[in-house]
């Protein structure tokens, strides 16, 4: 099973991403992020049955995206931007 370290850590882009300045990492893992919001929210919309049939996935799918908005948030207020 793949895990999120060993994706990371596969990652042809990883060097290049480390090599960025921090303002440019968060603005890139921001735009990232609405992107996925907004697919995602897209597909509830399109399939609202899905979180009545799926509630668990649902879910934990919710949780990870708003910790990942706390945590971009987050290091947006640490940069002071």
């Amino acid at each position: 099973m793949t895990t999120a370290k060993d994706l990371v850590q596969e990652s042809a882009e990883r060097e290049e991403l480390k090599k960025l300045p921090d303002r440019e990492l968060l603005r890139r893992a921001a735009r990232a992020l609405a992107v996925a919001m907004i697919v995602v929210a897209d597909a509830f919309l399109r399939q609202p049955q899905t979180v009545v049939n799926k509630p668990g996935e649902f879910a934990v799918l919710f949780r990870a995206l708003t910790a990942c908005v706390q945590a971009v948030s987050a290091a947006f207020r640490a940069s002071g931007k």
